[in-house]
């Protein structure tokens, strides 16, 4: 039927109008649901409603460990350490802490029939604390708000180290002398280079690391569609290498510039290079994405590297595992004068430093600016993707969660410690036993750091499987565990 211009105006105004009514009341019966906190549907997202999350223990643990304030300049090592001590101690597992100035480690060990130990590796120091009229609780505070628990360290790394300590308690509960040999160890300084931590262990304690079978440690990641769609979970098996430089000028406005010209230059689309160890991530990594271009475009990295404008559809941290790139901080005054900025180098496992630097600093950028270089980046090294302990943790999440979903992950854009150990031939893997949805995972560092609980009780019992499974097995060889 057709109508006139009145009139269709007239219908086209009673749409509207019974439309954002309708909106409105359903905004309304939202804002009502959240104000009273009823959830609008039963399912994965909505079942931490109604449950007496203080009675859980990893929360209880969680929320004491993050009212001991363990920052650079404001926090106490010793204190965090003395705590993690005191449950350790009670269940009858020695413990060990070195003062080291102001910092300190712990290690604690649980023997074992096979000496040659699983190591828990953790850091007890945080992220710096900065705005905090922004932080919706005291970031020292450990306030659980459900559906999250709130603090500096909740996910970075204290949550992490819950899990490790529970899981050592749990299995000398249940294991008085397991299998194998299992190492807590909780370092200091992490955030700022690990120079009085696992780097002074290796150097001061070389006994810690000199039976080592295995280092579980931070660096994994997780990919999700939903909470009860895991897309892919990604054990860290390598990294790029980080060189840092210090860039020193007369002033300010010059470093400036110099920061401005690298963000514009480093993270180019020309002279990308295809490195053996990330191209053996790809191969099995693509099967895991959802679009079937990028499946292709992983398929043929070698296509990537000569046709730069395809090389721009990548993701960022794609992008990134193909090419050495240079992160500029911002510019400080200097205690001897003049200005000073930090840069950070990531290097592809294969990239040497100082053809690196030629290629990303050239001299029409570095003009009339010095550098220093600080500590140089260790020699690059990956840990073996058949290891029998990556198994056993593809087993444990196949278990919980009905789907083999985990497999290897390179990682592009952070460093952990395990950096250090497998120069040495100690194998290491970074592994999160938490499912988070990624937005989650980016307030470390910032404010509002949290962690939701049911991702942190979960995790923490998929952590002790872990363990378990581990230090329950002696046979070094790949057989299934």
């Amino acid at each position: 039927m057709r109508y006139g211009l009145v009139e269709r105006r007239r219908r086209a105004v009673a749409r509207i109008a019974l439309y954002s009514s309708l909106m409105l009341v359903g905004g309304a019966v939202l804002a009502a649901r959240h104000l009273l906190h009823l959830p609008v549907a039963r399912g994965p997202e909505t079942d931490w409603f109604g449950v007496d999350w203080n009675a859980k223990l990893p929360v209880r643990v969680l929320s004491q460990y993050l009212r001991v304030d363990t920052t650079a300049a404001t926090g106490d090592e010793l204190a965090a350490a003395l705590w993690l001590s005191t449950p350790l101690e009670a269940a009858g597992i020695p413990v060990h802490i070195e003062r080291v100035g102001k910092h300190a480690n712990l290690w604690a060990e649980l023997p074992g029939d096979d000496p040659d130990a699983l190591v828990l590796l953790s850091h007890l120091d945080v992220e710096p604390v900065a705005d905090l009229a922004e932080w919706e609780h005291a970031p020292f505070a450990g306030v659980v708000d459900p559906p999250y628990i709130h603090g500096r360290g909740s996910f970075d790394m204290k949550s992490y180290t819950v899990a490790q300590l529970l899981a050592l308690l749990e299995l000398k509960a249940r294991h008085p002398r397991p299998r194998r040999s299992v190492v807590l160890i909780a370092t200091a300084g992490e955030e700022s280079g690990s120079d009085f931590g696992t780097r002074w262990l290796l150097h001061r304690h070389p006994e810690l690391f000199g039976r080592v079978f295995v280092v579980l440690t931070e660096g994994g990641i997780v990919e999700a569609r939903s909470l009860d769609n895991i897309k892919y979970w990604g054990i860290e098996v390598g990294q790029k290498r980080f060189a840092e430089l210090l860039a020193c000028a007369p002033s300010r406005e010059r470093l400036t510039q110099l920061g401005q010209d690298i963000v514009s230059f480093s993270f180019r689309s020309t002279g990308l290079e295809v490195d053996p160890e990330v191209r053996r991530f790809w191969e099995g990594y693509r099967s895991s994405r959802d679009l079937d271009d990028l499946r292709q475009m992983l398929a043929d990295p070698d296509r990537l590297v000569r046709d730069p404008a395809r090389f721009l559809d990548l993701p960022g941290y794609l992008k990134s595992m193909l090419r050495n790139e240079v992160v500029p901080f911002p510019p400080e005054p200097s205690p001897g004068g003049g200005w000073q900025m930090r840069l950070l180098v990531h290097l592809l496992p294969s990239a040497d430093l100082a053809a690196a630097r030629r290629e990303l600093l050239p001299p029409w950028m570095t003009a009339g600016v010095s550098f220093a270089e600080r500590t140089p980046p260790p020699s690059s090294a990956i840990s073996p993707v058949d290891h029998v302990v990556v198994r056993a943790i593809q087993d444990e999440i196949e278990r919980k969660y009905g789907r083999r979903v985990a497999g290897p992950y390179f990682l592009p854009w952070s460093a952990t410690d395990s950096r250090f150990l497998r120069p040495l031939g100690i194998a290491a893997y970074g592994f999160t036993p938490f499912l988070l949805f990624s937005p989650e995972t980016q307030r470390m560092g910032h404010t509002n750091e949290k962690i939701s609980l049911p991702g942190l009780t979960q995790g923490v019992d998929l952590y002790s499987h872990v363990v378990e499974r581990i230090a329950m097995v002696t046979d070094k060889s790949r057989q299934q565990p």
